[in-house]
């Protein structure tokens, strides 16, 4: 059959377009365009404390971050290329990571009685003690040989004296890696890491809670 150029030409565009958008495909999940949502899930300390840490009001401060770890979208970085940071290009955070961690910091904390009060602290808010943090990691990590995943996540929290100006808890960061479950489906694979993130965000805040207040540990002065 015989085609005339218009028809060749429109064969030809639309081979080229159906070859780029195959590019990147390591990105994209395949072929599965289907935009996906994933908000930190619920999660307790398990324990309170008797006696809180700070005897004042605690404001949990806006978390800090670069700009990558501020976008919704999910990143990952593969073990055969550590210093590169990819993003899933349709897999989304519900909302940005720095607020999430800062709703999981005010909840964790004040479930935990660390502070007489625990709320997210607002510039004007009357508190005594301001937490701020900066979110160092929060990625995937995926190492495509040995079939295993895990999350990463870095926290830098401290605490100072809002009337005082004083530190009242020096720069710490706390560095998880937390394994993750892969599934036999992405999507799947994808749930677990984020069920991966809040452990590791609870590990991360267990260990700052142990760090300033480990004589209620030793003594088991917490209540299941």
């Amino acid at each position: 059959m015989n085609m005339r150029p218009k028809q060749i030409f429109i064969l030809i565009i639309s081979g080229l377009v159906l070859g780029l958008s195959g590019c990147g495909g390591g990105t994209r999940d395949g072929n599965d365009t289907t935009e996906r949502y994933y908000p930190l899930p619920d999660s307790s300390p398990g324990f309170k404390l008797k006696k809180p840490v700070l005897r004042g009001s605690l404001g949990v401060a806006a978390i800090d971050a670069d700009g990558v770890r501020t976008d919704r979208r999910m990143l990952y970085t593969t073990a055969d290329r550590p210093l590169e940071l990819l993003l899933h290009h349709y897999r989304f955070w519900a909302d940005s990571p720095t607020k999430m961690v800062q709703h999981k910091i005010t909840d964790y904390l004040s479930k935990a009685g660390f502070a007489k009060k625990v709320t997210r602290f607002l510039p004007g808010a009357k508190v005594r003690y301001v937490l701020r943090g900066r979110l160092l990691k929060f990625e995937r990590y995926v190492d495509t040989d040995k079939r295993q995943d895990a999350v990463l996540v870095s926290l830098e929290l401290n605490v100072t004296n809002e009337n005082t100006g004083n530190v009242v808890i020096s720069n710490t960061v706390f560095n998880i890696r937390q394994k993750a479950v892969r599934a036999g489906n992405r999507n799947q694979t994808i749930v677990n890491s984020v069920a991966a993130f809040s452990k590791a965000l609870d590990t991360a805040l267990l260990q700052f809670v142990k760090q300033n207040a480990p004589k209620q540990f030793k003594k088991k002065s917490v209540k299941k």
